[in-house]
């Protein structure tokens, strides 16, 4: 279906997929409110196979039509700009992603994703499931079964019914690949 609506999230996270011929899936990204949610419309092509889930749903999301949004953008103003160095840092992210996936442990990128996800609600505290996060991370639950065991034995997180609870943020970090690093250093850059 093609892309109709831009969102700007107020809040929340969203994470998006992609589906292969086979119905797998894999996140590629996630996006809370420092981006939107539609790039597709921004290339072009409004039939990408991107897919958005709402992964938690918090605070209002601006939604903008395609043919305002094109139109804003055609003006080459402020927004064109601001679209532009998104755009750039979340191509940015997801080269760093396929490396990352390519790369490093389930251990390793579950911390890197439950980062994310606290840095864009801005608590420690937040709802996540482990077949969501499987999901994003293209692995088997029992993978983030073992993964998130681990950390939670290393006393970084605490698991609740679909809650995660970060309790040591420095040390998730140091138990989180490098790539948590370099993406929040390509926002901070392109989007100060």
């Amino acid at each position: 279906m093609p892309t109709q609506k831009i969102y700007f999230l107020g809040g929340g996270v969203c994470s998006i997929t992609t589906v292969t011929a086979d119905g797998q899936k894999a996140g590629v990204a996630t996006v809370g409110n420092e981006g939107l949610i539609g790039m597709s419309a921004f290339g072009g092509d409004p039939e990408s196979g991107e897919t958005a889930v709402v992964e938690i749903a918090e605070g209002d999301a601006q939604v903008m039509d395609v043919k305002v949004f094109r139109r804003e953008m055609e003006r080459r103003a402020a927004f064109h700009d601001l679209i532009h160095r998104y755009a750039q840092a979340f191509a940015e992210s997801l080269m760093q992603s396929v490396a990352c996936n390519a790369l490093h442990s389930v251990e390793k990128r579950c911390a890197r994703c439950l980062l994310d996800f606290r840095d864009r609600v801005g608590r420690n505290e937040f709802p996540l499931t482990q077949d969501a996060l499987a999901a994003m991370l293209g692995v088997r639950r029992a993978s983030i079964t073992l993964a998130a065991g681990a950390l939670h034995r290393a006393g970084l997180i605490d698991r609740a019914h679909k809650n995660i609870v970060v309790r040591n943020p420095t040390g998730l970090e140091a138990a989180a690949c490098e790539c948590y690093a370099v993406v929040k250093g390509h926002f901070a850059r392109l989007l100060p």
